[in-house]
C-alpha cells in the first residue's frame, strides 16, 4: 500500500510571485488557459481567505472544502508565512485503493484531522492576541477576495 504524501508547502513569497503578481492574463482566444487562470485565481483567493481566518484566530488547523476534494490545513507557529497543506479526493483515493478504503473514506479522513488538530492534552499552545498581531503584520497581503475574484469572471464561466 502507497503512505500518504506528506503535506506540501505553500509559502507566501511562492504565492505571491506565481499567483498575486503574474504579468500576463490568458486571452479570450485560450479557452483552457484561460479557464486555468481562473480555476487558479479561485483557489489561491479561497486558500488565502482560509489562511487569513486562521492565522487572525490563532488557529494552527483548518481546512477548506469542495465536497469532493478536502485541503487539510496547518500553520507552524514557528514558521507562520509557509502554510502547509494536504489535498484529498476520498472518492478517488478509495478507487485507487480499495483492500484499504477504509483508510481513505473522507470520514477517516476528518477524524484522523480532527484527532491532530485536538492535540493531546496539554499539547495544544494557544496563540494570543499579540502573536498573532506580529504575525500579520510581517505577512504580505492580497487585496482581493473571493468575492472579487467571482465578479472577475466573464460572463457565463
Amino acid at each position: 500500500m502507497d503512505c500518504p504524501a506528506p503535506p506540501s508547502r505553500f509559502a507566501n513569497d511562492e504565492h505571491h510571485k506565481e499567483l498575486v503578481n503574474r504579468k500576463t492574463k490568458p486571452t479570450y482566444v485560450d479557452v483552457d488557459a484561460r479557464f486555468q487562470y481562473h480555476a487558479e485565481r479561485l483557489t489561491a483567493a479561497a486558500i488565502t481567505q482560509t489562511y487569513h481566518n486562521m492565522i487572525e484566530g490563532g488557529l494552527e488547523y483548518g481546512l477548506l472544502t469542495t465536497g469532493e476534494a478536502i485541503v487539510f490545513l496547518r500553520i507552524d507557529w514557528a514558521e507562520p508565512e509557509t502554510l502547509l497543506y494536504h489535498l484529498a479526493e476520498p472518492t478517488a483515493e478509495v478507487q485507487a485503493y480499495p483492500d484499504h478504503a477504509h483508510l481513505w473514506r473522507a470520514v477517516g479522513q476528518y477524524l484522523a484531522f480532527s484527532l491532530m488538530a485536538v492535540g493531546l492534552p496539554g499539547q495544544r499552545k494557544l496563540h494570543g492576541q499579540d502573536e498573532r498581531h506580529d504575525v500579520m503584520k510581517n505577512l504580505k497581503t492580497w487585496l482581493e477576495d473571493i468575492e472579487t475574484t467571482l465578479r472577475s469572471l466573464p460572463d457565463g464561466k
